[in-house]
């Protein structure tokens, strides 16, 4: 009885510890299979980068090459608050009196000097004419009688019949026919201005803006409003301002090459054209310290229109003198030129860039 209980107990003993070796099996099992999970999320062991090949997944180092710095022309940029205004503004009115009869342009159409706008009724003039002309030939027939009587009496007074004073009569009367024929003639030629301007063309090349007046209106010389408004776009100028302290530097490279100028948005983001700098005012603003300068731009691609902000800029430190170069505007109007190795030497602080030290004025910042 004993010796079965002993045996029954090893047996019991075995059987628990096989179970045993098993559970650690699959528990190595299963801390195996977690790993190979783990190692194929993160991708496995990073390639080997060839040597010289392509770049890894981590920064690369950039290149440096130092250069000595240099005495070297840099671009100077004057910044500006500015408008643009068209070449030419015409308001056209009418130099008549009388009634639309014909409206010949389109809101917003391109007009070329000389296109046909507007037709008052001209029959009011043409009768005028008719009228001018008639007078004239009344007064020639006169004047054709009168001089053939002068004839007869200086006849007469060459054979003493007629008196001296009678002769004197006559010659006047030539005289004053003749003068009629004048007026006649000047009237005849208001007449013929008058039709004229009953045709109303457009004096310069531009774009039209909206229609003031309609078909079948009566019109005035002497009104004030007036029929449309031509602007011309291209070209078109921009006016803007700079501190009175450029003017000495802006002034004196006035006489050689034009300073280019750059119209960019009010965002500073957007440059919109590139022109040259035409004049400087006469005047300083003495209640701003400013003085105005006009610069004029091809605009061949309508970027810019008639009083339309040119953006706006900030002005920097006072750049020093500028040398013979371009002009910019930005975010306003932005006058650049270039400054000279004589004017300020070597930028005191810079970065490698193209072989020597370059500087960017913006803003207000030299860096």
């Amino acid at each position: 009885m004993s010796e079965t209980t002993a045996r029954t107990g090893a047996v019991r003993g075995g059987v628990t510890t096989a179970r045993k070796g098993r559970a650690g099996l699959l528990i190595a099992a299963g801390l195996l299979v977690l790993g190979a999970v783990w190692w194929a999320s993160r991708g496995g062991a990073a390639p080997k980068s060839p040597p010289g090949g392509a770049r890894g997944a981590g920064p690369s180092s950039v290149p440096v090459v130092a250069v000595p710095a240099e005495r070297r022309d840099l671009p100077v940029y004057l910044n500006g608050l500015g408008t643009i205004t068209a070449f030419n503004t015409v308001i056209i009115r009418t130099p008549v009196d009388g009634q639309i009869v014909q409206v010949a342009f389109r809101e917003g159409q391109e007009v070329r000097r000389g296109d046909l706008l507007v037709v008052v009724d001209p029959r009011p003039f043409e009768v005028l004419l008719a009228q001018a002309e008639a007078n004239r030939a009344r007064d020639l027939a006169q004047l054709s009688d009168a001089r053939l009587n002068l004839e007869r009496d200086k006849d007469l007074l060459a054979q003493g019949i007629l008196p001296q004073q009678q002769m004197d009569s006559q010659r006047a009367l030539v005289q004053q026919l003749e003068a009629a024929t004048q007026v006649d003639h000047a009237q005849i030629e208001s007449a013929r201005l008058q039709l004229t301007y009953c045709r109303i063309t457009a004096p310069v090349s531009g774009r039209v803006g909206l229609r003031l007046l309609d078909e079948g209106n009566v019109v005035r010389s002497a009104d004030q409003t007036g029929l449309l408004v031509i602007t011309q776009l291209e070209p078109i100028t921009a006016v803007f301002t700079l501190p009175e302290d450029n003017l000495p530097a802006v002034a004196r490279h006035m006489t050689g090459n034009p300073l280019v100028v750059e119209a960019w948005s009010r965002d500073d983001r957007t440059r919109m054209a590139i022109g040259h700098l035409v004049t400087i005012d006469n005047q300083i603003d003495v209640s701003t310290g400013t003085f105005r300068l006009k610069a004029a731009f091809d605009n061949k691609d309508r970027a810019l229109w008639e009083r339309a902000p040119a953006g706006r800029g900030e002005e920097g430190p006072d750049p020093g003198p500028l040398r013979r170069g371009p002009a910019r505007i930005h975010g306003g109007l932005r006058l650049r030129g270039e400054a000279g190795p004589d004017d300020r030497g070597p930028p005191p602080h810079g970065r490698a860039h193209g072989g020597g030290i370059h500087r960017h004025r913006r803003r207000g910042h030299t860096r």
